[in-house]
């Protein structure tokens, strides 16, 4: 190390460096993360969406519901489960009952399975 030391000054003093510190204003990290929070993004009404659009995006999320259970994500699974209930509600509130029912009455079992590659003996018999 001061070997290094005694180079570097020789090299400034060859080249009239004269070395300053960095001065660098502290930032508060809460700041800018409040900045980013109140960042306005675009924002898209489910009820603005076309019909069509909004069948295949309650098709979607049931999909990665359904996924995030079987790898036992249950608190992803139950955010995408309140988002396909209100857009549910929506499709039934722009009269389109027929093609997504609101409320299913029929429980989806997510629980997981053998193809899920989950060991044989958690998986329950029934």
């Amino acid at each position: 190390t001061n070997r290094r030391r005694v180079i570097q000054s020789a090299h400034n003093d060859a080249n009239s460096i004269t070395p300053t510190s960095i001065v660098k204003e502290v930032k508060d990290i809460t700041t800018r993360i409040s900045q980013v929070a109140e960042a306005k993004t675009p924002y898209v009404t489910p009820a603005a969406l076309p019909r069509n659009d909004l069948v295949r995006l309650v098709k979607d999320l049931e999909k990665q519901m359904k996924k995030a259970a079987r790898e036992l994500e249950f608190e992803k699974a139950a955010l995408l489960r309140d988002q396909v209930v209100d857009l549910r509600k929506v499709l039934v509130d722009l009269g389109d009952s027929d093609s997504v029912d609101p409320e299913p009455d029929r429980a989806v079992d997510l629980s997981p399975t053998r193809e899920d590659g989950v060991p044989e003996e958690l998986v329950s018999a029934d």
